[in-house]
């Protein structure tokens, strides 16, 4: 089974096949994990969202899982996960908080090369950050 997923400190994101038994290997290897580490999923904060699956097939996902479908796209640590690439409306917050950070920074009060550095630090930090997980669109 290809599976891919993401992770940040106490969170895993899972994107598999989408098929019943690929939901049945996920939670098998979700219950051997929490067995050995005594970890276990919050069924209260999980979503399983789907993308292309027919309506019986996901009725039948989360009756296997008992988990509620999520919706896409949503955030993530502040990134959008969609199913398609990323367009320059999606990048939006980005700009935004890359121009609200310039802004508030006390920038006016430094030299020009000052607000260089700041300016640079900021665009390198935010863009790096989206880099990481996305091919950013070339509008921006």
């Amino acid at each position: 089974m290809k599976l891919t997923h993401v992770v940040f400190a106490d969170d895993l994101q899972l994107f598999s096949k989408g098929d019943a038994p690929s939901m049945i290997l996920i939670l098998r290897t979700f219950a051997t994990f929490s067995i050995s580490s005594g970890l276990k999923m919050s069924k209260g904060k999980t979503n399983v969202c789907f993308n292309g699956v027919n309506s019986v097939l996901k009725q039948e996902i989360i009756q296997i899982s008992g988990l509620v479908e999520g919706k896409l796209p949503f955030r993530y640590l502040g990134l959008p996960i969609k199913t398609t690439r990323l367009s320059a409306k999606d990048c939006k917050p980005l700009i935004d908080k890359i121009v609200n950070s310039i802004r508030t920074l006390g920038s006016r009060k430094l030299s020009y090369a000052g607000r260089l550095v700041l300016v640079i630090s900021v665009l390198k930090t935010f863009h790096n950050y989206w880099a990481q997980m996305f091919i950013l669109p070339e509008a921006l």
